[in-house]
C-alpha cells in the first residue's frame, strides 16, 4: 500500500507532535484502519514533508510524532506555470481545476470573458470549492505545495496579470492560430511560464488582439479540436515538460534516506 500523505500545519509540523481530528483521523484510523506504531507522511503547503508515526488513537483524534526532519517534495514543480482559464460550464470547470493540480500547476486563474455563460452571485464559494479540489488533487499526486486558485478576474485586467506576474513567457492557446509556434518551441530557453484558455467558443478577436498587444505569444496545439478543459491540461503538461518538469524522475531525498 502506498504510504498516506496528510495536510498539516507548518507549527505542526515543527512542534514535534502532530494532533489530528475530524476527517483527517476519520481517514487514518477508520478508512486505513492504521494502529499506534503506523507511520505515514505529512506535508505543509509550504513544501515541507516528514515521516510520522501514530502514538495513540482515540474517537475520530489521532496523536503522532515526528520522526524527521522536514524535506521537499520532489512531486513538487520547479519551474512554476500560472495557468488563466476562462470559466467552464457544469462540471468541466472541477475537473480542469483537479487535473491542473495534478500535472502540476502552480496558480490557477479564473477569467471571465465575453462568452463565458457561467453565472455567479458568489464567486468567492465557487473559488472556495476549487481551491479545495485543487488541494484534494494535489495532496493525491504526491505535492506538498497544491497550487493557489485566486479570486475570479476579469479578462480586461488580464493584462495587469501578465505585466506584473514574474513569468518569463505568456502564451495565448489559439485554434486559429495555425502558422503559430507550439508550446515548447514558445517556451524554448524559459524557466517560468502563463498561459490563457479562452472559454466554449473562445475568446472573440478583439480579445485576442488585446493579449497579444500585452505581452502574450499566440500558440496552436494542433489540428484536432480540444474541449477548453482539455486543452488547458494539454498546454500545462507540455509547458511543464518543455521547462524540464515533466520527465526522467529526480532523486528522491526520501529514497536516499531510507537506503
Amino acid at each position: 500500500m502506498t504510504t498516506p500523505r496528510v495536510p498539516v500545519s507548518a507549527e505542526q509540523l515543527t512542534s514535534g507532535q502532530i494532533e489530528l481530528a475530524g476527517e483527517k483521523a476519520h481517514y487514518l484510523c477508520q478508512v486505513l484502519r492504521l494502529k499506534p506504531g503506523a507511520r505515514f507522511f505529512v506535508f505543509t503547503k509550504e513544501g515541507q514533508e516528514a515521516e510520522a508515526e501514530i502514538t495513540r488513537v482515540g474517537y475520530r483524534r489521532v496523536v503522532a510524532k515526528v520522526l524527521g526532519p522536514a524535506a521537499s517534495s520532489d512531486a513538487d514543480p520547479r519551474h512554476p506555470v500560472c495557468v488563466v482559464l476562462a470559466v467552464l460550464k457544469g462540471s468541466a470547470m472541477d475537473w480542469a481545476v483537479q487535473k491542473l493540480a495534478e500535472v502540476g500547476a502552480w496558480t490557477i486563474i479564473p477569467m471571465i470573458s465575453q462568452r463565458v455563460v457561467v453565472r455567479a452571485e458568489d464567486w468567492q464559494a465557487k473559488v472556495e470549492r476549487w481551491q479545495e479540489i485543487a488541494s484534494e488533487a494535489a495532496r493525491r499526486s504526491g505535492r506538498c505545495r497544491g497550487p493557489e486558485v485566486v479570486p475570479v478576474v476579469p479578462i480586461s485586467k488580464i493584462g495587469a496579470v501578465i505585466a506584473d506576474a514574474s513569468k518569463d513567457r505568456w502564451l495565448l492557446l489559439d485554434p486559429d492560430a495555425q502558422d503559430a509556434a507550439s508550446v515548447p518551441e514558445a517556451l524554448s530557453g524559459a524557466s517560468s511560464a502563463g498561459l490563457i484558455i479562452g472559454p466554449e467558443g473562445d475568446l472573440t478577436d478583439e480579445e485576442k488582439k488585446v493579449l497579444v498587444e500585452t505581452g502574450a505569444r499566440p500558440v496552436y496545439l494542433g489540428p484536432r479540436v480540444l474541449r477548453a478543459e482539455t486543452a488547458a491540461v494539454v498546454a500545462c503538461a507540455l509547458a511543464l515538460y518543455a521547462l524540464g518538469d515533466l520527465g526522467p524522475p529526480r532523486i528522491s531525498s526520501r529514497a536516499s534516506s531510507q537506503k
